[in-house]
Order: structure tokens, then C-alpha cells, then sequence
């Protein structure tokens, strides 16, 4: 058993490390393909002039503006870069995980190169370029990673508890890099909310439970150090919401106008207001990821709700070892009684480390929440952190510490490896299930339908397109040239892409968004926040195919497309139908009433 242990502990997480730089290679080889005009069009609307949208939730574009303008708008790059960050931030969670386990730096880093490369499960069935989710998922990986970072590690070079360190520093989670832990889940809180509110909101709830329950087992009053630990969280967060007001060069209030009136406008939509609620469960998820990997199903993103099965090992993983545990209690018992203190274990380890898997466990619902789409699907986005809670439940905080056999080191690393394995095997399993899936995009074809490299905006960036929209893009460009910072007031409901190729500035909102039964009212609320000179002369996107185009905008300016607009180009939309960009008339203006400020 020893043998086997010994290799499974040693070429598991390599094997598992080669899996995940597989996943990494292949989702960069994805990346330069396809550009969804809906989603991705306001995302790239909102990173290049994050300003222009007065009346937004979202404040992502502020945060990767710098990155927008330092790669010149290059969306294959853009994509690259997001991925890149995600990898990190989810590599350094299981480095960290792994260190607290005890284990040495070898199998931590093959650790967090298996999970950076798991990392790309959160744009295998999404848009591939940063968003507002993936901003999310950031502060998620941050949190996760400073509750790991809390206790001070519990490896063989820790005193046994109740000892002192060298120095005469005792290991309370009073410490210094215990309240740096604290500080980066205060950070990665606020990182998650400039993503997503509704996921910041869920996010500290966790935050807190597991303040509460880990600050209990520290030295001294307890109510002394949940305050110092609630400090040092409130200080990560004042540092990140500082940092992004300095980074957006705007006031705190002229910010919180912004919020409000978006939180207005989706209230108005009535479409993305029902947070909590029961989606649909896929019992045969796992069977839809395997057919779609094979290719002998259509892909889809059910195929997420696989993943589920990660949580579920974690739980019998705790259930277990806490049978174990339980058997095992009268032995320690009795040896503590005899003054062994190397068998006592860490104070409150058990509880901290509950306390942590748990909050691992349920960070992907957090950062699911307030998604449109089927919760149980978007929390799978989260794998790297499901993949940390199972190989911190399997192997344990304290499992390594000194006095234990050598056998029982190697089991300890084999369990963690083979944990860390299956896990980033399931994940590449579902994440190779994607591989004919680009979010509102055709997949790429063959032959006539081989996709064609094409510029896509007036900077000269190219990516890859289908052979249509290739050529559907090149008479756009050309003609659209002039348009180049026109004010564009789309009235199609789905050209927020769109806009963006033609160099313009969305009025009213980077997308307004149509096919909801508010949408009317949503687009009327934007466009009041806008001024009255600008709707007057601004260029037109009109679509009367469009299925959700917002009719109820002409309307409420009292004027015609047809008689009060003249028509300068059409080109056709990648969802089917014909798209007239039109230019007001000085009639059309003369008649115009708007009820802007």
C-alpha cells in the first residue's frame, strides 16, 4: 500500500497538471473565433468608454478599461488576458489550499496549474470575452483564497497547539497573516461586486457565517477578535472601492446615481428581477456532457450541472472522515489523558476547516446569483473552487503535521492527489463537451463554411468568422466609417455589437435591451437620462424583422422611420434579419419630442 501510495501521491498531480495545461492550450486555440454581437457587443461597448452608459449596474468596464485601451481593443487578446487572470487567481486558491494540507511546493504547483487550467470551464459555455461574470468569479477566487489563508497552516513545521513558535509567537487566527486573510476576503467582496451586486451581497453573508465561526477558537474574548477580523475585512474592501473610484475618475455620488438609475431600468425591464428561485436539475447531466463530447448530442449547457457531482464527493468526504473521526475519538482521548500533546489537534482546526469548505462549497452559487440563466448550470463556472473544497475535505487541514508516519504522509499526498485528478478530469470532460459551442455564434464549418480571418472594427483588429458574416462585416465597416463616433440609438433590442463596430455611443444604455414584457418602459427610462440634442441627431439602427425590436420608441419621440428618416446603408445581422441604419431628417427633427433633460 505504501508503494502505491507513494506513486499515486507523486504522478497524480502531474498528471492532473498536464490535464489542465491541455485545457488551458486548447481554450486559447478557441479564443480567436466568433463574435457574439449581443452580450459581447456591450461588454466591449462598456470597456471602451465605460462613461457612456448612465444608467448600469455593472462597473466592470471601469476595471478593465486599462486593459482594453493597453491591448487596443483587440478582442482575441482581451479574451487571452481575461483567461489568464482567471487562471491565476484560480491557481493560487489550490496552491494556497495546498499548503494549508501540509503538502510541498511540487504538489502545489501542479496543484494550481491543473486548477488554472480547469479555470476555462467559466468561458467554455459563455461568452469568451470579460465580463461582468468573469470580474465575479475573480472576487470569489479572492475570497476563497483569504478564507484558506485565515488559519496559519497546520504543516510539520507547526508547533503543536498550544505551544509557541520560535520567537515565542503563539498560532492564534489573531495573527498578522491571519488578518491579511481577512483583509483579502474584504477585497475579493468588494472585486466581486464591482462584478455583480447581487453576487457581492450572497458572497458576504459567507463572509461573515465564517468570521463568526472561525474567530470563535481564538485566544482571548472572542467578541475582541471577530471586531479586529470584521476590521481587517472592512479594510480589504475600502481598499478596493477606493482604488476603483480612483481608477473610474468619478464621485462616489455621480457612481451611485449611475447604480441607482440601473437598478431602476431592470426593475422597469422585467426579466431579470426573479433572483431567487428553483431552476430545473439535470439528473442526466453527465450523460449530456459524454454525448456532447463525443459529438453525438448537440451541445449544451446543461452539461454544467455535471459538476454538481464535485459538491456531492466533498460532502461524503466530510461525512465520512468525520465517521472516522468519531471512531477514532476514545483512542485520542485516552492518549491526550496521558499528556501527549502531539495527538491534541490544532484548536478549532476542525471547525475553521468545515468553516471553509463549506463557504468553497456554496462561493459558486453566490457567484451564480442573479443570473437569468439556470443557477444550478452558472454555478458550475465556479469548478476551481469545487475542486479546492474536495481536496481540502479528503486530505485535511492537519493530516501532514509532524509525529505522523511516513506512510501516513503518503497516503496523505496520494488522497490529495487523486482527488485533484478526478476532479480536473471531470472538469475537462464537460469543458471538451463545449467544444462546438460559441455563445449566439454559428460553430465553425468546413469547406465553403471554413471560417475566413476578418477585421471587425475601424481599429484593423481581426478574428475569425463564418464566411457570411465575413462578408457581411465588410460592407458594414466601409460604409459605417463616417459614423465613427455618432451618437447610435438602437432600436432593434440586440445590436449592442453592432454599435460597437461602427464606433458609435449607445444612447440611453450600452444595450437596450429588447423581448422583455418592460422593455418599453426600460428603454424610455434610459433615454430620459440622455440629452435632447443628442436623440435629436443621432444615427438610427431600425430592424422591423427584429423580434426584439422596441417599437415602443418611436412612439414616445413622436416620430416615423420611414417619413421623418433617410436610410444611408442596410446590413444583415447575425440573427437572421436585415438592419437599416438611418439618419434623421430635418423634418424628423423638427418633430422629435423628447422628454431627456
Amino acid at each position: 500500500m505504501g508503494r502505491r501510495a507513494r506513486w499515486a501521491g507523486a504522478v497524480a498531480p502531474i498528471l492532473a497538471a498536464l490535464l489542465g495545461i491541455w485545457l488551458a492550450v486548447r481554450h486559447i486555440g478557441r479564443t480567436g473565433y466568433g463574435l457574439d454581437r449581443t452580450d459581447e457587443g456591450q461588454y466591449l461597448l462598456l470597456m471602451a468608454d465605460p462613461r457612456s452608459d448612465p444608467a448600469t449596474v455593472f462597473g466592470f468596464g471601469y476595471v478593465l478599461h486599462p486593459l482594453y485601451a493597453l491591448l487596443g481593443g483587440d478582442v482575441e487578446a482581451l479574451r487571452n488576458a481575461g483567461f489568464a487572470v482567471t487562471a491565476l487567481a484560480a491557481g493560487v486558491l489550490l496552491v494556497s489550499a495546498a499548503r494549508r494540507c501540509g503538502l510541498g511546493w511540487p504538489t502545489a504547483l501542479s496543484a494550481g496549474v491543473a486548477s488554472g487550467g480547469v479555470s476555462a470551464i467559466g468561458f467554455a459555455w459563455f461568452p469568451m470575452t470579460p465580463s461582468y461574470n468573469t470580474v465575479a468569479l475573480w472576487g470569489s477566487l479572492l475570497v476563497a483564497t483569504g478564507l484558506v489563508q485565515v488559519r496559519p497552516s497546520h504543516s510539520r513545521s507547526d508547533a503543536p497547539a498550544g505551544q509557541s513558535r520560535p520567537g515565542g509567537r503563539s498560532r492564534p487566527g489573531g495573527s498578522w497573516a491571519a488578518r491579511g486573510g481577512w483583509a483579502l476576503t474584504g477585497a475579493g467582496v468588494a472585486v466581486t461586486g464591482i462584478g455583480k451586486p447581487t453576487s457581492a451581497a450572497m458572497t458576504f453573508v459567507i463572509v461573515l457565517a465564517a468570521l463568526l465561526v472561525m474567530s470563535a477558537a481564538d485566544p482571548g474574548p472572542a467578541w475582541r477578535e471577530r471586531a479586529r477580523n470584521a476590521l481587517a475585512v472592512a479594510a480589504g474592501a475600502v481598499v478596493v472601492v477606493a482604488s476603483f473610484v480612483l481608477v473610474a475618475h468619478r464621485g462616489v455620488g455621480d457612481l451611485i446615481g449611475v447604480v441607482t438609475a440601473g437598478v431602476r431600468g431592470v426593475e422597469l425591464l422585467q426579466g431579470h428581477e426573479r433572483l431567487l428561485r428553483w431552476d430545473p436539475l439535470d439528473l442526466g447531466a453527465v450523460t449530456e456532457a459524454i454525448g456532447s463530447a463525443a459529438g453525438s448530442r448537440e451541445p449544451d449547457p446543461a452539461a454544467l450541472q455535471a459538476l454538481l457531482w464535485l459538491p456531492l464527493a466533498t460532502l461524503i468526504a466530510l461525512g465520512t472522515r468525520a465517521a472516522l473521526a468519531a471512531r477514532a475519538s476514545r483512542d485520542t482521548v485516552a492518549r491526550i489523558s496521558k499528556g501527549d500533546p502531539a495527538t491534541k489537534p490544532p484548536r478549532g482546526s476542525r471547525r475553521d476547516e468545515f468553516a471553509v469548505v463549506t463557504g468553497l462549497l456554496l462561493l459558486p452559487a453566490c457567484y451564480a446569483f442573479g443570473t437569468n440563466g439556470n443557477l444550478w448550470s452558472a454555478a458550475g463556472r465556479g469548478a476551481p473552487l469545487w475542486v479546492a473544497a474536495l481536496a481540502i475535505a479528503v486530505t485535511g487541514w492537519g493530516a501532514a503535521r509532524k509525529g505522523g508516519s511516513r506512510d501516513a504522509e503518503r497516503n496523505h499526498q496520494a488522497r490529495f492527489g487523486l482527488a485533484l485528478l478526478l476532479a480536473t478530469a471531470l472538469a475537462a470532460g464537460v469543458t471538451s463537451a463545449a467544444s462546438d459551442y460559441y455563445y449566439r455564434y454559428p460553430s465553425p464549418g468546413s469547406g465553403a463554411n471554413t471560417p475566413v480571418q476578418a477585421v471587425i472594427d475601424e481599429r484593423g483588429n481581426r478574428l475569425e468568422l463564418t464566411p457570411a458574416d465575413a462578408a457581411s462585416t465588410a460592407t458594414l465597416l466601409p460604409e459605417g466609417r463616417s459614423l465613427t463616433g455618432s451618437d447610435i440609438l438602437d432600436t432593434t433590442g440586440a445590436s449592442p455589437g453592432y454599435v460597437y463596430q461602427l464606433g458609435g455611443r449607445a444612447l440611453g444604455s450600452s444595450w437596450l435591451l429588447g423581448g422583455y414584457r418592460g422593455s418599453g418602459d426600460a428603454a424610455r427610462h434610459a433615454l430620459s437620462l440622455e440629452p435632447c440634442a443628442r436623440i435629436e441627431g443621432a444615427i438610427v439602427l431600425y430592424a422591423p424583422a427584429s423580434p426584439r425590436r422596441i417599437d415602443t420608441i418611436w412612439s414616445d419621440l413622436r416620430v416615423d422611420p420611414v417619413r421623418d428618416y433617410r436610410r444611408l446603408f442596410t446590413f444583415r445581422h447575425l440573427l437572421g434579419f436585415d438592419v437599416q441604419v438611418l439618419a434623421p431628417t430635418e423634418a424628423g427633427r423638427m418633430r422629435l419630442r423628447c422628454r431627456a433633460g
